[in-house]
């Protein structure tokens, strides 16, 4: 059968394939393809070729998912990790509306963000943005149940008036 090549509305080559004895052909793409019109060129044994155009419009949200349970790191930061459509944006906000991260999911749609600094316990929503700027989001509860690591810097130094100066180190925010 005939060679089908599959282009997006920017040119680029989507995906190739072969129509079978009766002529019908599939291609699925290996990734998002951006909205506008596909382009498809079929070509025979002998190099004649032919075209046609369908317009595409993406109206489909991104599924995405929240890993459960939520890690929280030693410094009181969260590891936040899920799934969603390769290519996305995904951000990440605290119970209070605050975002507190932003990454892109990579082309198997795994995505990892690390907080900045401790979160709130709470819901988390987790919004992916895909490249059309179809949204999906996702919810999942957050409980800091670890106690903050505290350290005291020694020596403790002791001033002269007789009070002492102490140190250290603890879970930022604590």
């Amino acid at each position: 059968g005939a060679t089908v090549e599959v282009k997006n509305a920017q040119g680029v080559v989507i995906g190739t394939t072969n129509a079978n004895s009766a002529g019908e052909w599939t291609l699925t793409s290996t990734g998002p393809v951006p909205e506008g019109e596909l382009t498809a060129k079929a070509t025979d044994i002998n190099g004649n070729t032919a075209t046609d155009t369908a317009p595409y419009s993406d109206n489909k949200a991104p599924l995405i998912t929240i890993d459960e349970p939520v890690v929280q790191n030693p410094n009181g930061t969260l590891t936040v990790t899920g799934d969603t459509e390769p290519g996305a944006t995904v951000e990440v906000k605290n119970a209070q509306g605050v975002v507190i991260g932003t990454t892109t999911a990579n082309p198997d749609g795994e995505w990892t963000l690390t907080s900045t600094a401790p979160v709130p316990e709470g819901t988390l929503t987790a919004k992916a943005t895909d490249i059309n700027g179809e949204t999906g989001t996702d919810t999942a509860p957050y409980s800091d149940n670890k106690a903050p690591v505290i350290i005291i810097d020694e020596p403790v130094t002791q001033n002269p008036n007789g009070t002492l100066t102490v140190t250290g180190d603890t879970e930022p925010g604590a």
